[in-house]
């Protein structure tokens, strides 16, 4: 304080400190992506899962992993279960988790940002976005859902929601957009 009154003649400075939110439960995964059981907020009582930057709020994210990790999330913050519990939660889902499902549970919504021929390596969802544009007479789209039916070597195929025939890849949804984000 000494140096303040001396290099700046300042005799007192204060910190104001806002008490914004109380979480019971917390659970930070990286900055800006975390989950909490939010009890107040900003001096109202409150009861429900805050949730940023985590894929259950994200648009691009299908609804079953979302729907999933939902589940998941609350029941972390909301019970005391132990890790065990959840590990064998995982194995069991595995079992049951694509039983009835509707295209709307794993399509995946993907903006298009540019023209078709301005992208130099072509992602699925503008491959699948081409197909489409070309069998509705060249239709310029500029959002796309399409489901992951597959691999052709080291490429995802697929096909817009509206072909959906009950096929899909299983192993793409569970490895690479479901357990990802519930193991974090």
């Amino acid at each position: 304080n000494k140096r303040l009154d001396d290099e700046c003649n300042i005799t007192s400075s204060y910190i104001q400190l806002n008490f914004d939110r109380y979480f019971k439960k917390f659970m930070l995964i990286k900055k800006k992506n975390y989950a909490g059981w939010m009890l107040n907020q900003e001096g109202r009582a409150t009861d429900y899962i805050h949730v940023r930057g985590l894929e259950l709020v994200k648009s691009d994210t299908c609804k079953l992993a979302s729907r999933m990790l939902s589940e998941l999330v609350n029941s972390i913050l909301k019970t005391d279960k132990s890790q065990e519990y959840y590990i064998e939660y995982l194995r069991n889902k595995l079992m049951t988790v694509f039983t009835d499902i509707i295209a709307e549970d794993i399509s995946i919504h993907k903006k298009i940002s540019k023209d078709f021929d301005k992208y130099k390596n072509t992602p699925i969802h503008i491959q699948i976005a081409k197909d489409k544009s070309e069998r509705e007479g060249g239709l310029s789209l500029r959002e796309i859902d399409y489901i992951v039916t597959g691999r052709k070597g080291t490429k995802l195929s697929g096909i817009s929601i509206d072909q959906f025939n009950g096929h899909f890849d299983k192993c793409y949804y569970w490895d690479h957009l479901i357990l990802p984000p519930c193991v974090r």
